[in-house]
């Protein structure tokens, strides 16, 4: 019976696991580590696409760590932006179509329940 129990329990695991890896994949959330690494992952994609130099990474590590404050306080405000206007819209809405503009906005985005945002 333990082992029973034990095989069930890591199935739930690695099924958790793995649908947390999945998620991330379709980046649909986000690690908790993820923003400390997207002006670095950033620098990488734009220094293979462009050919960056040494010199001109740095460059841009430094402008991308200087702004990132300021466009996380602006997506912050877009965020909310975005859920006040959509809470609006369901307020003019019948029931039904309140129901159905909850699925259409988890179908588009995929992020329970918000419009995609730009990147």
């Amino acid at each position: 019976m333990t082992v029973v129990i034990i095989a069930f329990a890591c199935g739930i695991l690695i099924g958790i696991a793995g649908d947390h890896a999945w998620l991330i994949y379709q980046r649909r959330i986000m690690p908790p580590h993820f923003p400390g690494r997207v002006p670095r992952m950033f620098v990488e994609h734009l220094s293979r696409k462009l050919d960056l130099t040494p010199q001109q990474r740095t460059e841009v590590e430094k402008i991308l760590e200087r702004r990132r404050a300021r466009v996380e306080a602006i997506r912050a405000t877009a965020h909310k932006e975005i859920d006040e206007t959509n809470a609006e819209i369901e307020k003019v809405l019948t029931p039904e179509q309140r129901k159905k503009f909850v699925e259409l906005k988890m179908k588009i985005a995929g992020r329970g329940g918000h419009f995609p945002r730009p990147h």
